[in-house]
């Protein structure tokens, strides 16, 4: 084996003590500065900092003990070596050197995809990350298409994923039209799936107009408007007023929409808001969806965008853009979501949106609410929306506290709303409290609801518990009605 893959000492052992490898760039760099007459400074430098090579450039550049192709002596030689490398101290110094000569000497699809393979023995992204963007650097400066269809050899899906949006940003900046003719017909892989919008969004730094132009030529419908977006997006980051400019005078509303979402997608949440709401038409449903695309952006806040919102005019559009807001801000400060619903003009639009905030009360996943859900609930017309509050609130208050929705059943004046209660609290009891369930059973008003029920619980009861179900009957004071519906089939 040629003396230049020999492992050496120097700083590999800092490396191994807690390096962490983060970029090509980065350890290129500290290799450059290790000690004087270390064989592989310079070399390990040139690997992970290549320049751009071609395929004459490669053999120029190549060194006489390197220059023959390779051989299948060479690629066990450093198999061999990267399997000693990673059972001994220093895996990361050994590793690029095992792999130094690949690298310098691959020029065909072949050698390329050899290495890949040898890639793959590793078994930590961490070290073979260097090597392997320094290998698909160098092969998609000389085959970005290989290269491209070559990534979804790389076994670890992350830098799968890393090394074929970098080849295609390589080949984006040398030729954006071979580039995307051919992801656009490619077989589904990794460059194919991630390549586009990489591509295109290199081409929009350069040519925003014409990368739009050619996104709405993109094949593929579904792919289209995002394509879009992230060419406007990129346009905005550098130059916001222009591409707001541009897609403000596209005379379809719908794709005046998009184009501009892609646009304000861009900017800070509060001048995106402050562009959009000085022209939107509150009246076009596609207008009124590009500022609930911005709330939805203003995570976790409610201030700023309940501010934003208000200083709409008051109609059915700023209601429903207050709902937004309202449902995003439940969890973190339920008591402000109420108040912004408290701001609403229309009517059944609050209702509609008050049952929503009383149901998510119920459904935070640790701690339900049940009594600002009903309390809430208590506030809607009666009806089916006001009955489905307590209903549900039947059945979380019953899995997480029953004895305190007990307490609270105690306090209920007869009526619908404790029938919708109860009827889904004693299901939810049953299974542990038989007994406790059957007698909440009998207390629900309405006769139809409360036979129901009793059919449907006392003979699973009997049947897990004669005994128990036949001395709790013979306590009850039941209608001949009630007790034939125990009896029923």
């Amino acid at each position: 084996m040629n003396a230049r893959l020999l492992t050496s000492p120097g700083p590999a052992r800092w490396l191994a003590a807690g390096f962490t490898i983060g970029s090509a760039f980065a350890l290129g760099c500290l290799l450059s500065r290790w000690a004087p007459g270390n064989p592989h400074k310079a070399s390990t430098a040139a690997i992970l900092n290549p320049p751009s090579l071609t395929k004459q450039s490669l053999t120029a550049k190549a060194t006489p003990d390197t220059s023959q192709p390779l051989t299948d002596a060479d690629f066990a030689d450093a198999a061999e070596q990267m399997r000693a490398a990673l059972k001994g101290n220093t895996p990361e110094h050994d590793l690029l050197a095992a792999a130094e000569r690949l690298l310098h000497t691959a020029r065909t699809p072949d050698d390329f995809l050899r290495l890949v393979d040898l890639l793959n023995t590793v078994p930590s992204d961490t070290l073979i990350e260097p090597i392997a963007i320094a290998a698909f650097t160098r092969w998609a400066q000389s085959d970005p298409k290989a290269a491209a269809l070559g990534a979804d050899r790389i076994q670890s899906h992350q830098l799968k994923h890393q090394l074929a949006r970098e080849v295609c940003r390589i080949w984006a900046r040398r030729d954006p039209k071979a580039a995307l003719d051919f992801l656009e017909s490619a077989e589904p892989g990794f460059a194919r799936r991630f390549g586009p919008q990489v591509v295109f969004s290199v081409l929009a730094e350069s040519d925003p107009q014409a990368a739009l132009a050619r996104a709405r030529e993109w094949k593929n419908r579904s792919e289209r408007s995002n394509l879009t977006s992230s060419v406007l997006q990129t346009w905005a980051a550098a130059r916001p007023q222009e591409a707001l400019a541009f897609a403000r005078a596209e005379p379809d509303p719908r794709q005046r929409a998009e184009l501009l979402q892609g646009a304000l997608s861009a900017l800070p949440k509060d001048q995106a808001w402050a562009e959009a709401a000085a022209f939107v038409d509150l009246a076009s449903p596609d207008d009124r969806l590009l500022l609930r695309n911005i709330l939805n952006g203003w995570s976790f806040q409610i201030e700023a965008p309940a501010a934003a919102v208000l200083a709409l005019p008051a109609g059915e559009a700023r209601d429903e853009l207050l709902a937004d807001v309202a449902m995003g801000a439940v969890l973190s400060d339920h008591k402000r979501a109420e108040a912004l619903l408290d701001t609403m003009t229309d009517a059944p639009t609050r209702e509609t949106w008050l049952a929503a905030l009383a149901h998510s009360h119920l459904r935070t996943a640790d701690h339900p609410r049940p009594l600002d859900a009903l309390r809430l609930a208590a506030e809607l017309p009666a009806g089916e929306a006001q009955s489905a509050v307590f209903r549900e609130a039947g059945t979380r208050w019953s899995e997480h506290d029953a004895p305190g929705a007990s307490q609270w059943i105690a306090t209920q004046p007869a009526g619908p709303n404790r029938d919708a209660f109860v009827g889904e609290f004693v299901r939810g009891t049953f299974d542990t409290e038989p007994e406790a369930a059957l007698t909440w059973t009998v207390e629900i008003a309405d006769d139809a609801k409360r036979q129901r029920r009793l059919a449907e619980l006392f003979p699973k009861w009997q049947q897990r518990d004669s005994n128990a179900a036949t001395a709790w009957l013979n306590r009850q004071n039941l209608s001949d009605a009630d007790r034939a519906s125990l009896a029923a089939p």
